[in-house]
C-alpha cells in the first residue's frame, strides 16, 4: 500500500473511533491530524464540532497537565491546526496564565524539554506578543543559566541534556537573550560533543559514560543530531554542524536489530526515525535512511498500540507519512522532529 493510501486507512479508522474521545491531549491530537490531511484533500469533518470539543475539553480542569505533550503543546498544535483551516483566533491566551502559575508555584523545576523550562521556553517561542513573554522569559532563562552548563547525566533529547541544547539553540536563534545565553550555549554544546563514543553502534547514548542507545526521537544520536544542528546553526559554528551530519550518518548505518525498534510510532519507532531523517533532506545518507525506514513502517504498525497518541500512537503515525506525503512539517517543528 502506498503512504497516502496508509495515511487515508489510518484517518478513517481514527474518525469512526472519535466520537467518544474525551481527553483534551488526543481531542487536539485528532485536529491536529485532520487539519494537515485537509491540506491535501477534502474531509468531511464537522469542524465546528470537533474544534469545539478539542477547545472544551483542553481549557477543562482535566487537562492541566503541563509540557510541550500536555496542555502547554497541545494547545499550540490546536492554535496551529486552526491557523491551517484559515482562523486567526487566539486560543492559547488561556493557557499563558497557566504558565505563570506553573512558575510562581514550581521553583524546582526540571530543565528538560519535555516536562520543565525547556518545554516552557519553546511554548514562549511560539508565542513572542503574548503578554507574559518578557517576563517569562527572564525568569526561565535566569533558572536555566544559574544551572550552570550541564543540566542532566541524561543525554537525550526528551528528557535529558540534548533537548535543553536543542531550545537553548531556538532561543539563541531568535536573537532572544544576551551574551549570557550565547555562552551557555556554547558550554552546554561542547559539554554534549565531549560525551561523544567511538563505539558502535551509537556514538551517543542514554546517559553520560553509559553503553547502551536507541534509534529514536527520544535518544541516542538522531535526538543528538536534530540538537546539534540546530545549535550548530545558532552558533555559526561548521564544526558543530559537522558533528550533526556524523550523528545523522552514525544513526542511518544502524541495523534493525540494533535500532531496538519494535513499533511504528513516534517516540522511537520506525515512523519517527524516518521523519527525523527525512529533516535532513541535504545528507544522502539521510535521505536513503529515510525512505528505508517510512518503508518498515507497515511492518510495526499493528504493534503500535495506541490510537490517538501523537508520542506512541497510530496518530503520530499517520502525521509522519502525511509530512511524507504532503511536506507539511510544521506541526513536526512545533513538536521538535524535525
Amino acid at each position: 500500500m502506498s503512504e497516502t493510501g496508509l495515511v487515508d486507512d489510518l484517518v478513517s479508522e481514527l474518525v469512526i473511533l472519535s466520537p467518544g474521545l474525551s481527553s483534551p491531549f488526543d481531542l487536539a491530537n485528532l485536529v491536529l491530524l485532520l487539519s494537515t490531511v485537509a491540506q491535501r484533500r477534502e474531509l468531511e469533518v464537522d469542524w465546528g464540532e470537533l474544534i469545539q470539543r478539542a477547545i472544551d475539553a483542553l481549557t477543562s480542569g482535566d487537562s492541566t497537565t503541563p509540557g510541550l505533550f500536555g496542555r502547554l503543546g497541545f494547545s499550540l498544535a490546536l492554535q496551529h491546526s486552526l491557523r491551517l483551516l484559515g482562523d486567526e483566533t487566539d486560543l492559547a491566551e488561556s493557557t499563558d496564565a497557566g504558565v505563570l502559575a506553573t512558575l510562581e508555584a514550581n521553583a524546582e523545576m526540571r530543565h528538560d524539554l519535555t516536562d520543565g523550562i525547556g518545554g516552557h521556553l519553546l511554548y514562549l517561542l511560539e508565542r513572542p506578543d503574548s503578554a507574559i513573554n518578557l517576563t517569562s522569559r527572564a525568569k526561565l532563562l535566569d533558572r536555566l543559566s544559574a544551572a550552570g552548563a550541564w543540566w542532566s547525566d541524561d543525554l537525550g533529547l526528551a528528557h535529558g541534556h540534548a533537548g535543553v541544547v536543542l531550545v537553548l539553540a531556538r532561543v539563541v536563534g531568535r536573537g532572544w537573550g544576551a551574551e549570557r545565553e550565547r555562552t551557555l550555549l556554547v558550554s552546554a554544546v561542547d559539554a554534549l560533543l565531549s560525551h561523544r563514543q567511538v563505539a558502535r553502534p551509537f556514538i551517543y547514548t542514554y546517559v553520560a559514560g553509559g553503553k547502551e542507545g536507541r534509534l529514536g526521537w527520544c535518544y541516542s544520536d538522531l535526538s543528538t543530531a536534530l540538537a546539534l544542528r540546530y545549535a550548530g546553526r545558532a552558533l555559526g559554528r561548521a564544526d558543530v554542524e559537522a558533528a550533526a551530519i556524523e550523528a545523522v550518518r552514525s544513526a542511518a548505518r544502524v541495523s534493525l536489530e540494533e535500532s531496538l525498534v519494535v513499533d511504528a510510532a513516534l517516540c522511537h519507532g520506525a515512523a519517527g526515525a524516518a521523519l527525523i531523517f527525512s529533516s535532513f533532506d541535504d545528507e544522502p545518507a539521510a535521505k536513503e535512511a529515510a525512505l528505508r525506514w517510512y518503508g518498515l513502517v507497515p511492518r510495526f504498525l499493528s504493534a503500535t498500540r495506541d490510537r490517538f497518541s501523537l508520542l506512541n500512537g497510530s496518530l503520530g503515525v499517520a502525521l509522519a507519512l502525511e509530512s511524507q506525503v504532503s511536506n507539511e512539517r510544521e506541526w513536526a517543528r512545533l513538536f521538535c522532529f524535525a
